[in-house]
């Protein structure tokens, strides 16, 4: 399978003023919505602080109302970015590798 930029990334996360019991936290998972995961709060996490965690490619992330992630496709928040406002799936992160 030919790996894709915006499968092995750094992420850039922001919210916009959360409403009272928002949830805070994205989550990137291995697979589509299944295996390894991560809850990441507002930051930035480049592919080492990911790798600690166990995940080495980002195949689906869940992203609540109010948040947004940028995808950058090299380490250290270079390269091509990608701004997700909503869950995206395995096949829409290929669509747009």
């Amino acid at each position: 399978m030919k790996r894709l930029g915006w499968l092995t990334l750094s992420l850039l996360l922001l919210c916009a003023i959360p409403s009272a019991g928002q949830k805070k936290t994205i989550t990137v998972y291995t697979d589509s919505f299944s295996g390894l995961s991560e809850s990441l709060g507002v930051g930035k996490y480049n592919s080492v602080y990911l790798g600690q965690s166990g995940i080495s490619m980002v195949r689906s992330i869940t992203v609540p109302a109010g948040m947004k992630v940028i995808l950058y496709s090299k380490d250290h928040f270079e390269g091509n970015s990608l701004v997700i406002f909503d869950d995206a799936t395995t096949q829409y992160l290929q669509s747009k590798g």
